[in-house]
């Protein structure tokens, strides 16, 4: 059981309302930096009672804080908007490094990550977290990037062990 749930890349929240509605989690954080994405998470928070269980942020994870090149997905699928790896991208949304947007020692944490492509990035602003707490991830990593992310989280002490399609589960030791 999860002490604090971590939502990287929220989009409309089904994985945080999941978790707030079916365990005893303590804290959980959404993260949604694409506004139309943010507008259902909190519709949905509220829809569902949640609104004052669930902090929500409307930013993206990444290595640093302040703001980050973004682009938005189709006016009818912002599922695939991500962070930019161009940076003159014309759009920049809010970036926070997870160790400075949630401090934690000694916790049992679940964090879910899919941000298309920026996973190896914000893990370099999530180190303290890895670091300090017993981790558990899903991780989407796309079969062009899985491998260094695989070889990253071994560096900081997680082995893969699970794996169904491009979503990695990562567990310490």
């Amino acid at each position: 059981q999860c002490q604090i749930f971590v939502d990287v890349g929220a989009n409309m929240g089904i994985y945080t309302i999941f978790v707030a509605r079916e365990t005893e989690c303590r804290k959980l954080l959404a993260f949604e930096p694409d506004q139309r994405g943010y507008d259902q998470l909190r519709a949905n928070l509220l829809i569902n009672g949640l609104s004052e269980r669930v902090e929500s942020r409307q930013a993206a994870v990444s290595d640093r804080n302040g703001r980050v090149p973004f682009e938005p997905g189709s006016l009818t699928h912002n599922v695939l908007s991500k962070v930019s790896s161009t940076p003159d991208a014309s759009r920049t949304v809010a970036a926070v490094r997870l160790d400075d947007a949630l401090f934690a020692v000694d916790q049992r944490i679940a964090l879910k990550i899919d941000i298309e492509g920026h996973e190896r990035v914000a893990l370099e602003g999530m180190t303290q977290i890895l670091a300090e707490n017993d981790c558990f991830l899903q991780v989407e990593c796309w079969p062009d990037n899985a491998a260094s992310f695989i070889a990253a989280m071994s560096a900081h002490g997680y082995r893969l062990v699970h794996k169904i399609d491009v979503d990695h589960y990562f567990a310490r030791g």
